[in-house]
């Protein structure tokens, strides 16, 4: 009953073997191992080599899941796929702990994409369709998880890191959005790597972290890792609502994205948590800096000082927008104080 990828090594040969039995494919496939990820997940390209038009597919092996995680991760995939908004989805066992979908060819975003209104309006729409759909299985509070990741780094912090400046803040953005928040199916890690854009659509992948969340939470995530300036910060508000924002759903949408870069920082470093000392001695970059840093290809998130770098910017950001008047209206408007 139980795949042998139990108990055999997961490699280019075994995705081979696995999607060769799986989908019926009588001729020869060549596999390839993706990196740079940090959910667990090991994910091949499998792709043949005779037919024609060549045929491509991702594997997923979710075996470092508990069998009810990989049940649910498996079960909000499909819901994407069946919304029309994730990729086709060919085969998935829970118990295999496998799931093999359609690959995605990814276009390189440009500066001219980015420039343009229009992948602001996509990203916007495609977040709402998200939020829309179906339900997933699951509920995910990005508090909790920023207080559990605080508590891991906190038995190996060296220092150097403000945990508890970061605690007391995140209690106060939560105490402020609290009363606000309805819970939708939500994605809750639409970072740029989970995002597939090519001619002017938006498809979305990974779905391990998708549960019933805050929407804020989604459309924060995006604002701070495309947004770079206040119109399209404005511009993907505006189109998500389908209309002009209320001063509080601005500053939702303006906590919110610090609550997303503590999180990531704080995910970062609960990955690293053997090197936390680098956290003293790294560069303390502004984004913009390590923007920089990261178009000129100086920036490898496969190694570890680069990662805890990109930690340190998170941080460093959010702490200065936190000084800021807008921090201050924001919270004062959503607590009446």
């Amino acid at each position: 009953m139980f795949s042998s990828c139990f108990t055999r090594k997961i490699d280019e040969n075994y995705a081979e073997k696995i999607v060769k039995e799986k989908l019926s494919i009588a001729q020869d496939v060549k596999a390839q191992k993706l990196t740079g990820g940090f959910s667990g997940a090991q994910l091949f390209t499998v792709t043949t080599l005779e037919q024609k038009p060549v045929q491509k597919y991702v594997i997923r092996f979710l075996t470092h899941k508990s069998l009810e995680e990989r049940a649910k991760g498996i079960y909000n995939f499909k819901v994407a796929s069946r919304a029309g908004y994730g990729p086709h989805i060919f085969y998935a066992n829970k118990e295999e702990g496998v799931v093999i979908m359609e690959y995605l060819e990814q276009q390189p975003i440009t500066g001219r994409d980015r420039q343009s209104d229009d992948l602001y309006i996509v990203l916007a729409k495609t977040v709402r369709t998200i939020h829309h759909g179906p339900k997933f299985e699951g509920t995910f509070d990005p508090f909790r998880f920023i207080a559990q990741k605080i508590e891991l780094i906190a038995a190996k912090n060296t220092g150097g890191i403000p945990l508890a400046k970061i605690k007391n803040i995140a209690t106060k953005i939560q105490t402020a959005v609290k009363p606000f928040v309805t819970y939708t199916p939500c994605h809750n890690d639409l970072n740029p790597s989970n995002l597939i854009y090519s001619n002017g659509s938006l498809k979305v992948i990974d779905y391990e972290e998708a549960a019933q969340g805050d929407p804020y939470l989604d459309l924060a995530t995006v604002g701070m890792f495309f947004c770079r300036t206040k119109r399209h910060k404005d511009l993907l508000l505006k189109t998500y609502l389908a209309r002009k924002p209320m001063p509080q759903e601005q500053a939702r949408f303006f906590l919110m994205r610090q609550v997303v870069r503590f999180g990531f920082a704080l995910w970062y470093l609960g990955e690293r948590l053997d090197h936390l000392s680098l956290y003293k001695t790294v560069p303390s970059l502004s984004q913009r800096e390590f923007g920089l840093e990261w178009a000129q290809g100086k920036i490898d998130f496969n190694r570890v000082e680069d990662t805890i770098k990109y930690a340190k910017v998170l941080i460093n950001h959010a702490l200065k927008n936190i000084k800021s008047q807008e921090f201050q209206e924001a919270v004062k408007l959503l607590t009446n104080k």
